[in-house]
């Protein structure tokens, strides 16, 4: 389900879905945003897209229908992001949509066109300084929508060229504060797009040396307001990136009940004070203090 933490109190409320026709969807979260008119909306795995009504305490929903052509395209909702001109896009098993929130209905945008694409799975959503949309694709490596131009440019994963994707599966995106691209992928590890040439400069274990990312598939990606790069791994803990050091730093699950919670990370949000809170697959909630490790 949904829980509302409560950082005063340390306190969390729980939503949950039931058999109240307003509750929580499904409780298979995917996503959690709010937009820029202040709209709470949570994506589900299974259950569409909700929009939380604080005042009623409840939730509307946004599902697929069969029997309507405006409807959400796919129930299966992966991602929730709105552009730099104000649109609100959906990436779910079948593609991507355009959501209209004032006439609650959805444009589907299918990626049917590429002979090389294995299914039409986007996982996550961004968008680069020139307006341009990324989709990571399930299996089908890095595509670059233009709007605009209504046209597609596709990024693959091919064996005999090492400056390609590092894998199809896409799974985290990142455009930092100086306009960078990075990819995050299963056994691909972490890729730097090199978008003027095409390329991609790899970030990969390398057993040898403790400075490397130690593991081969980053969940999540998130910047902090001191530029520096986290990333969650599949149980390879967390890895913290500085560019200036070119180094990552390890943290995991250790004996210390003041380390990492658990190693497979998914989630990061940083609140107002600067503090880092870290999403667990299995271990909770943690906030990261350099000095010391909390676990909620």
């Amino acid at each position: 389900g949904l829980n509302r933490f409560d950082a005063a109190k340390n306190k969390f409320t729980r939503y949950k879905h039931n058999n109240n026709a307003n509750s929580l969807s499904h409780n298979l979260v995917s996503c959690i945003y709010e937009d820029g008119r202040g709209n709470l909306w949570v994506s589900t795995l299974g259950g569409g897209i909700n929009l939380f009504k604080p005042a009623e305490n409840n939730f509307v929903h946004y599902r697929h229908h069969d029997d309507k052509a405006r409807s959400l395209n796919n129930d299966q909702v992966n991602y929730l992001f709105e552009d730099s001109q104000g649109n609100f896009w959906v990436a779910t098993e079948s593609g991507f949509c355009l959501f209209s929130r004032e006439a609650g209905s959805f444009k589907p945008y299918s990626l049917g066109n590429f002979e090389t694409i294995s299914n039409n799975a986007i996982k996550i959503i961004k968008e680069d300084r020139q307006g341009n949309l990324l989709l990571g694709t399930g299996s089908s490596g890095l595509i670059i929508y233009n709007d605009k131009e209504k046209t597609y440019k596709q990024f693959r994963h091919f064996e005999k060229e090492p400056a390609s994707l590092a894998s199809d599966l896409v799974r985290s995106l990142l455009v930092d504060k100086k306009g960078n691209i990075w990819i995050g992928s299963v056994n691909g590890g972490l890729d730097l797009f090199h978008a003027s040439a095409g390329t991609f400069y790899h970030y990969q274990n390398e057993p040898d040396n403790i400075y490397s990312m130690s593991q081969r598939t980053a969940s999540a990606l998130f910047e902090d307001n001191q530029g520096n790069l986290w990333v969650g791994t599949h149980r390879g803990g967390l890895n913290l990136y500085s560019p200036n050091t070119e180094k990552f730093t390890l943290y995991r699950q250790e004996p210390d009940a003041n380390s990492l919670s658990y190693n497979d990370v998914k989630a990061f949000c940083e609140d107002r004070r600067g503090n880092i809170w870290i999403g667990t697959d299995g271990g909770g909630l943690n906030l990261f203090d350099p000095k010391k490790y909390a676990h909620s």
